[in-house]
């Protein structure tokens, strides 16, 4: 799959997702001006899980009128609902359309991205937005998004990831079938 070829938009719950999904693009070459919200996320305290499951069939509407280059990406964090049911929610029948959804949050990722040789990091019962917002020399997500990539191309080379969690691994497994598919 060649990423300078397709434009993007993304339905996420917040700039934390926009940074680590558009870290993750332009490191796989896609270009500046073609990654974008299709929706903008809400600011402030808000139901983002629900701003992302509420949005998402205006989201697959609004992808039908766009052109085949064209893809989605979505972004929503499982919380406290099981990782199955939240990929279920979402109808994945269109081929342009990419679901990925952290166990816990987002942060559960950028966890492991920041502590990958320490066995603590697979573990995704322990909410580790508190983590995220003390810990003074967290990752950026536009610096997680890359080594997101890292790990796609470790998991295509057969190479050992120690620690991944477990819907980080599902979710670079799904990744490498959805480009073998584009």
């Amino acid at each position: 799959m060649s990423y300078d070829k397709y434009s993007y938009y993304v339905l996420c719950e917040d700039r934390a997702h926009f940074g680590f999904v558009y870290g993750y693009l332009m490191e796989m070459g896609a270009k500046r001006g073609k990654i974008n919200t299709i929706i903008d996320f809400p600011e402030g305290k808000s139901d983002a899980k629900k701003f992302v499951q509420s949005n998402y069939g205006i989201a697959v509407e609004k992808m039908k009128q766009k052109s085949a280059n064209t893809v989605l990406i979505v972004l929503r964090d499982a919380d406290l609902d099981e990782h199955s049911t939240v990929l279920k929610f979402f109808d994945n029948s269109m081929n342009n359309v990419f679901i990925a959804v952290p166990k816990q949050n987002v942060e559960t990722w950028f966890y492991f991205f920041a502590n990958k040789d320490n066995a603590e990091s697979k573990d995704e019962t322990k909410d580790r937005k508190l983590w995220y917002r003390q810990h003074n020399e967290k990752p950026k997500p536009a610096f997680c998004g890359k080594q997101f990539v890292d790990v796609i191309k470790c998991k295509k080379n057969n190479q050992s990831i120690p620690n991944i969690p477990a819907s980080l691994d599902a979710t670079v497994s799904r990744i490498i079938e959805y480009e073998e598919n584009l």
